[in-house]
């Protein structure tokens, strides 16, 4: 194949949400462009009931023009503000949104990290309007003439899988993707391991200028040497137990929960009237039966209702070049980490805004893919980073020291506790705030050395003045704030958004 090429014809493959996200995308954003896409559906089984997205849900539907309301409502959709820990006999909450009054908050947060190194009982959401709503069970969307509101109380949701699954498919078909159903595929590659064509079931050949790997499909067909594991292999967490339980409380609770277990860390996602109950655990230190005992005697479930605890195995792998050749691959079979901290549904976004920014339409392949996979490293690396923080705190609760901490991660916090600074990141694969929300959390910052210059002229009765002006300002508008139930309730009856 020429390295350079025009790219009339692209087949994605794969399953379920990772395929017809990809579809809504690429068929979104290459709608003016002269290329067909097909979309080739292989038979399985859905692996999830609930999409658990980040704030990048709401990117989503303004990059593909989706009616966020519609596309909530039939979908059974929750919302969420952030995610309240609890480790170690503490808590603290994680906000989608920023601290402070405005987005730019590095040096309000440093600043409040000063006068918590003196009062240790100072919490950083407590200048946070996210953080204070959801603790009191309240959630509004800001109106259109308050967009700083609109970053203040940035949200995440939570969906059916299978009906989110549907609309994106039907958004898809809409912009004129071809799908074709297939049970099992062949490859047939080039000398240079470029994919020339797939035979679908033994009977249809299908060709293409460019192939994008939604699910792995194509990536387990191929050689390995470029997969590497995202978890230290003497503590891994390689299993996850699932399970539906029936909550009410769910309805004044918008947000997640994450906290420590005996076994690693377990995630709750508030549905309607419901929550999914999601545990990390390392099958070689407890078995599937212990750990169905502990979620029934933990969360009182019936019999019956154990029988719905699903376990599933966690790979946690990426691979260091996801676009090799003419095949980008995305999702699962280009980076596998822990669900419990990113869907894989945002990682099949961000890599495929990255390809888009270099779509090789007219263009060198090979020196887009390079410059692609040297960008998209880095953007994995710093997630894992995010994950591995999590990891590092749970060895931490068992006294173990097996978390391998990369040297970006080690600067991170060895910055935050000297300094409370963060370090440039290259890449917005975690935004700051949800650096600093979980690691003010958990750590204590140190030091006041390097302040501002503005900082460095104002006293500490000065800082503890303008923070009680901040949350005497977030008081007032979380008063006003509608209980989530209540705003739940009107918005699934109303029309429009």
């Amino acid at each position: 194949m020429n390295e350079s090429v025009l790219i009339k014809h692209i087949v994605l493959v794969g399953q379920h949400l990772p395929l017809m996200m990809s579809a809504a995308i690429l068929s979104s954003q290459l709608a003016d462009q002269p290329v067909r896409i097909s979309a080739v559906e292989i038979k399985g089984e859905s692996t999830s009931q609930i999409e658990s997205s980040g704030s990048e849900f709401m990117s989503l539907c303004d990059i593909l023009k989706l009616p966020f309301k519609t596309v909530m409502q039939q979908c059974q959709g929750t919302f969420s503000l952030g995610q309240h820990y609890i480790y170690n006999q503490r808590d603290w909450f994680v906000p989608y949104g920023h601290f402070g009054i405005q987005p730019s908050n590095n040096e309000f947060i440093q600043g409040f990290l000063r006068l918590a190194h003196h009062d240790p009982s100072l919490k950083l959401e407590s200048a946070c309007i996210a953080a204070q709503a959801a603790r009191l069970g309240k959630f509004a969307i800001p109106p259109t003439n308050r967009p700083d509101l609109h970053q203040a109380l940035a949200f995440a949701v939570n969906l059916n899988a299978d009906a989110y699954a549907q609309q994106l498919k039907q958004f898809a078909l809409g912009h004129n993707v071809t799908f074709m159903p297939a049970i099992n595929i062949e490859v047939t590659r080039s000398e240079n391991q470029h994919i020339e064509a797939i035979n679908l079931d033994g009977q249809q050949n299908i060709t293409a200028d460019f192939w994008i790997d939604c699910s792995g499909c194509l990536a387990r067909l191929t050689a390995q040497d470029d997969v590497i594991t995202t978890q230290s292999p003497s503590l891994y967490w390689n299993r996850q137990a699932q399970c539906m339980v029936d909550d009410e409380a769910s309805f004044n609770q918008p947000y997640t929960r994450l906290h420590t277990s005996p076994w690693g860390w377990l995630k709750v996602i508030p549905l309607a009237g419901r929550v999914c109950i999601q545990l990390e655990y390392a099958s070689q230190q407890v078995s599937e039966a212990e750990i169905n005992q502990w979620l029934c005697d933990y969360w009182s479930l019936s019999a019956t209702q154990a029988t719905g605890i699903i376990h599933r195995q966690n790979q946690l792998t990426m691979r260091e070049k996801a676009w090799q050749g003419n095949c980008l691959t995305v999702g699962d079979g280009a980076v596998n980490m822990s669900k419990l901290f990113f869907s894989e549904l945002y990682f099949i976004q961000a890599a495929l805004v990255q390809f888009l920014d270099s779509y090789p339409s007219l263009t060198n392949q090979k020196v887009s893919a390079d410059w692609f996979n040297r960008q998209w490293q880095q953007f994995i690396e710093e997630a894992n980073d995010y994950v591995q923080c999590h990891y590092g705190l749970i060895d931490q609760v068992n006294n173990t020291n097996t978390s391998l901490l990369s040297a970006a991660l080690q600067q991170r916090l060895d910055m935050f506790e000297r300094l409370g600074r963060l370090p440039p990141s290259n890449t917005d694969a975690v935004s700051d705030n949800a650096w600093y929300g979980l690691l003010a959390g958990c750590k204590t910052a140190t030091s006041k050395q390097l302040t501002s210059l503005y900082l460095s002229n104002l006293s500490d009765e000065q800082l503890h003045d303008s923070l009680n002006k901040i949350k005497l300002s977030i008081d007032k508008l979380v008063a006003v704030m509608p209980r989530y139930r209540d705003f739940y309730q009107q918005f699934n009856r109303s029309q429009g958004y």
